[in-house]
Formats: structure tokens, C-alpha cells, sequence
């Protein structure tokens, strides 16, 4: 009996300690695990603060970037302002902001001019439109300048109020060598055929600027030929 007994507890006392050696290992591999789990986690981590600082210095190159743009088109416009200022005063031009002003104050003499062309009348003459500006005249005595299309009162109010500025017509059996020494040819697609606005296209040097007008105004012709040659010069 003193012996069984010795057996059933020494059996007792082996279970005990391996129940204990599985439960050791289950906790270590349970280490080992998460220890493999915040090893990723802290290589994920890495990467992201590796790719935040890679954005943040992309930022701040693309700061840069952008101040030096703006430095370099502020270097261009004071380089234009003080090529403008060595211009003679006969050669001065508007600015383009001028030019868009103009434009935009030209609106309700365009509807004047337009209603009277439809009515077959000619519209009343404004000083400041039948009269071409001086810097226009220079221009149109410098530059071969054409205009095609628009009305044929439209057309010879132009003529009149600057003689150097060429007025070719709106018909499509113009001579197309007029144009073979154009600087600046204006298309005005009132009153032209498709024909007409072609051939003149096709006639004009390759190197001839082409600008177009809709409508039938003076003030915006004024306004054209001089925004053309002041992004030019």
C-alpha cells in the first residue's frame, strides 16, 4: 500500500511538471509572438515617419519652387516696366491691364455702333473712337497692319481714322499679295465669309499675328492692336 502510494504521487508530481514546461513554453512562444508583432509595428512606423519627412521636404522644395516663380516673374515685370521706360515717348504703349480696361469701357459703344449697322445708318462719330490714338498711328506706320471683315461702314470709319492701318474688305476675291508683308493681321468676323477669312489665313506670312475682333468697334480694334504689340515688345 505505502508503495502504491509512493507511485501515485511521484505520477502526480511528473504530470504537475509537465503541465508547467507546456505552460512555459505557451508563454514564451506568446513573447516570441508579440515580440515579432512590435518589431513590425516599429518598422511600420519608421516607414511612415520616413515617408512624412520625404512629404515634408517635397513641401518645402515646392515652397521654394513657387517663391522662386514669383521672384522670377517679378524680376521679368520690373524688366519689362524699365524697357518700357527706354522706349521714346512716341513709341510708349498701355499696358495690358489698360487695354482690358479699354475693352471693357468700349461695351456700350459697341451696341451703338452695331444697332446703327443693322439699321443700315452710320453710327454718330466719338472724338475719342474716329480718332486713333497716337500710339495706334505709330504702330499701324511702323507695322504692317490688315484688317478683313466688318462692316463696310465699319470699315471705312476705320480707314479714316487711321489712313496707315490696311483695310482689306470683307469679299473673298481680295489680291492676296497685300498681305505678303503683314506684321499683324485683324480678322473681323462681322459681316465676312468663311471664304474670305481662309484665304486671308492662308495668304499672310507664317510669321504674321493673327488676332480676331466680333464685332464692329473701334475702341476694341484700338484696344487689339495695341495689347498684340505690347506683349511684344
Amino acid at each position: 500500500m505505502i508503495r502504491k502510494g509512493k507511485s501515485a504521487a511521484g505520477a502526480a508530481k511528473a504530470a504537475a511538471k509537465k503541465q508547467q514546461q507546456r505552460a512555459a513554453r505557451a508563454q514564451g512562444e506568446a513573447q516570441t509572438a508579440q515580440a515579432a508583432q512590435l518589431a513590425t509595428q516599429a518598422e511600420e512606423i519608421a516607414q511612415l515617419r520616413a515617408q512624412v519627412a520625404a512629404l515634408r521636404a517635397e513641401n518645402e522644395q515646392a515652397i521654394v519652387r513657387e517663391i522662386q516663380r514669383e521672384d522670377e516673374v517679378r524680376a521679368l515685370k520690373n524688366e519689362v516696366a524699365r524697357l518700357r521706360r527706354l522706349l521714346p515717348p512716341e513709341l510708349q504703349l498701355p499696358s495690358v491691364a489698360d487695354n482690358s480696361a479699354a475693352v471693357a469701357s468700349s461695351a456700350q459703344q459697341t451696341v451703338t455702333d452695331e444697332s446703327a449697322e443693322e439699321s443700315g445708318k452710320a453710327a454718330t462719330p466719338t472724338e475719342s473712337a474716329d480718332v486713333a490714338p497716337a500710339e495706334v498711328q505709330t504702330l499701324c506706320a511702323r507695322f504692317g497692319i490688315y484688317v478683313v471683315g466688318g462692316s463696310q461702314t465699319w470699315q471705312g470709319r476705320v480707314a479714316a481714322a487711321c489712313p496707315d492701318l490696311k483695310v482689306i474688305g470683307s469679299q473673298k476675291n481680295f489680291d492676296a499679295q497685300q498681305l505678303q508683308h503683314a506684321d499683324l493681321l485683324i480678322l473681323n468676323t462681322n459681316f465676312v465669309s468663311h471664304a474670305c477669312i481662309n484665304k486671308a489665313k492662308d495668304a499672310a506670312p507664317r510669321t504674321t499675328r493673327v488676332r480676331f475682333l466680333s464685332q464692329n468697334n473701334l475702341t476694341t480694334l484700338y484696344a487689339l492692336i495695341t495689347e498684340t504689340f505690347s506683349l511684344s515688345l
